[in-house]
């Protein structure tokens, strides 16, 4: 395991540089419950704790670049959700990882695309994407202009839906609601491995998908024009599609 992780464990002088740099050396004292401080004790919980996984975890953000280390160890809260979708992820067995034919749990952090400043960058834009948090009435939008701005960029929007969430039917009816106009699905998830499941079904989506276009007459005007696909020589297939959209 040591050979593996080597490159991650570097040190100045008796302490161990940890990623996310000195700003994050609380959040890796309190989820590793061993302080930086006493460097052999911290690295022989790194070893230990869940079979390996914490330390495989330490390794993968030892390889971001300074910019996502810092996002993903901004706070304790951050940092130890990660760990556990990162721990419970069925491509992580104990130390090592499985071969994956699809995008794994590695490259989603690797990948994450964030501004300069650290902030998440949104696919389509922030205004497209319904930040619902415990409460429907805490969204950054309301329903309605989230699913007209959605019609208008023409991004399919993919929900998932998890924790206080679940228990709230007018949320998760919001939330079916969006993703039925642009095309996209809602996912509920029970447990943070189920996310592996999840996004292999984006993945497999996204792959699958047509983009068909066409040329608006002369003054179309922009009122909402409706959808609709039919297959004529594929008996049983099924079609999802947005339920329209607005002419720019």
């Amino acid at each position: 395991m040591l050979t593996r992780y080597a490159s991650c464990l570097s040190f100045a002088g008796v302490h161990p540089e940890v990623p996310g740099g000195d700003p994050a050396l609380p959040v890796w004292a309190a989820l590793n419950l061993t302080s930086p401080d006493e460097p052999q004790q911290f690295l022989a919980s790194l070893l230990e704790k869940d079979n390996g996984r914490l330390l495989h975890f330490y390794f993968v953000l030892s390889q971001l670049d300074a910019n996502r280390q810092r996002f993903f160890t901004a706070s304790l809260q951050r940092t130890k959700a990660f760990y556990e979708a990162f721990r419970q992820s069925s491509q992580v067995v104990g130390a090592l990882s499985r071969d994956m034919t699809l995008t794994s749990i590695s490259d989603l952090f690797r990948e994450l695309p964030l501004d300069e400043s650290g902030r998440v960058l949104f696919p389509g834009g922030p205004d497209v994407w319904l930040a619902a948090k415990n409460r429907a009435a805490s969204s950054m939008l309301t329903a309605h202009l989230a699913s007209r701005r959605a019609q208008m960029s023409a991004v399919p929007i993919y929900a998932i839906a998890e924790g206080d969430a679940l228990r709230q039917p007018k949320l998760l009816d919001t939330l079916a609601g969006l993703v039925t106009d642009s095309g996209g699905l809602v996912f509920h998830v029970e447990r943070a491995n189920e996310l592996d499941e999840v996004f292999a079904t984006i993945a497999h989506d996204v792959e699958n998908t047509y983009l068909l276009a066409w040329k608006l007459p002369e003054n179309a005007g922009r009122a909402f024009r409706t959808v609709k696909i039919t297959i004529t020589e594929a008996p049983g297939a099924q079609i999802r599609t947005r339920r329209g959209y607005l002419p720019n």
